[in-house]
């Protein structure tokens, strides 16, 4: 199977990326052609080993002083946010793993509804005419570039960090970003397939026209609308913790990385420890913020992809693309008599179609769309506020 030819309008272009996030967690060990998951047992038993991993790693870093020397330059502000940031990651980490092992069934629900979605698409089968058009292409290059600037911050911590104990820690942090960029980069491959295929469904609506196969169309795409819902819906169930998790890490991180930037402006003696801050917090900063007019449109859409702010949007744009689905009904009626079979089925259709749009949630708590960006910039800049006053609080109050 070459890479430079898979589709994303085909489910099986994800065969690839499945067993690649499968390594860590993010996506389960699943045969397409089967359509089962692989090897269950084995799989609970990896997970308990990431999991037991992880914890024995923290439990070293406590234990040979590697935090308390983290600390030992923090203000309080900042090692609560540390410690909040270093608790998220470990939970996100306990959410993945549990549901790799656990949710096996909703794994196989998911990819079943997908491929009953592309059978009555016909979507089986198709290819990308261009390598540069396909996912695995972009997905290289923002790995690339990832890795560019991984390498950079690893160089700058070791350079500028001197005691082994700060550069595992270091480590740690940069290990946990690398985590974050995979399991962004595979939501939002998720997120695309399903806003691919409202666009084919939209599409193969517009061209609709009165004929004997007409009903049969109409009841193929409407069938296919319903299950993509429920895939959505699946999606919030497998992924909406997480998603959580991860705006809750990447706020805390942004609040720290800002109040860093402070810090080392303000304070002349700058200390290797604000240092290694401010460097294990750009990465986050520039990877989450980094905005369309920033940089050139193409190269924002190959290479930055993979960042959060990307996977709401790619969310929001789903939403309003299955929108799409009841405007198209309502002008496809004056195409057909009033009172017509025809145009009774497309009301009928467009009404019954306000009940089954998708909606993304994290994990419940609230809808995830455009506007979580700006409530998200929000908070961050109360918090920064709030944390620049007690630094400088506590910094009068050791003076004294």
């Amino acid at each position: 199977m070459s890479f430079g030819l898979l589709s994303m309008h085909d489910i099986n272009f994800m065969r690839p990326l499945n067993t690649y996030c499968g390594i860590f967690l993010i996506a389960p060990w699943y045969d397409f052609d089967k359509n089962v998951t692989l090897k269950p047992n084995l799989s609970k038993l990896y997970a308990c080993a990431l999991i037991s991993l992880k914890l024995l790693w923290i439990s070293y870093l406590i234990l040979t002083g590697a935090f308390k020397l983290t600390f030992k330059n923090m203000k309080f502000f900042e090692i609560g946010f540390y410690c909040l940031r270093v608790s998220s990651c470990v939970v996100l980490l306990l959410v993945i793993s549990v549901k790799f092992a656990l949710c096996s069934n909703q794994w196989k629900s998911l990819f079943t509804k997908l491929h009953t979605i592309d059978t009555n698409l016909k979507n089986k089968g198709k290819k990308e005419t261009t390598w540069w058009r396909n996912f695995y292409f972009s997905l290289f290059v923002r790995h690339v570039v990832f890795l560019i600037f991984i390498f950079n911050m690893a160089y700058c911590w070791k350079t500028r960090v001197k005691v082994l104990h700060l550069q595992m820690v270091a480590g740690n942090a940069m290990t946990e970003i690398c985590y974050h960029f995979v399991i962004i980069c595979f939501l939002s491959c998720v997120v695309q397939s399903f806003h691919c295929r409202y666009e084919n469904i939209n599409k193969e609506l517009t061209q609709l026209t009165q004929g004997s196969g007409f009903f049969q169309k109409v009841d193929t795409l409407g069938r296919s609308f319903r299950l993509l819902r429920q895939c959505v819906r699946i999606f919030n169930q497998l992924f909406g913790s997480q998603i959580l998790l991860l705006m809750l890490y990447y706020f805390l991180a942004l609040v720290q990385c800002c109040n860093g930037f402070y810090t080392m402006t303000k304070y002349t003696n700058t200390t290797s420890m604000r240092r290694y801050i401010f460097f294990s917090n750009f990465c986050t900063i520039f990877f989450v913020t980094v905005s369309q007019r920033s940089l050139v449109k193409l190269l924002y859409k190959i290479l930055f992809k993979g960042n959060l702010v990307m996977a709401i949007t790619y969310m929001d744009s789903t939403v309003k693309e299955a929108k799409k689905f009841a405007r198209i009904c309502c002008k496809l009626q004056d195409n057909f008599n009033r009172g017509s079979k025809e145009a009774k089925i497309l009301v009928k259709l467009s009404l019954l179609s306000d009940d089954f749009l998708p909606t993304f949630s994290a994990a419940g708590f609230f809808k995830i769309d455009k506007n979580v960006i700006l409530g998200l910039m929000a908070n961050v800049a109360t918090y920064i506020i709030v944390a620049l006053q007690l630094d400088t609080g506590e910094s009068k109050v050791l003076k004294n």
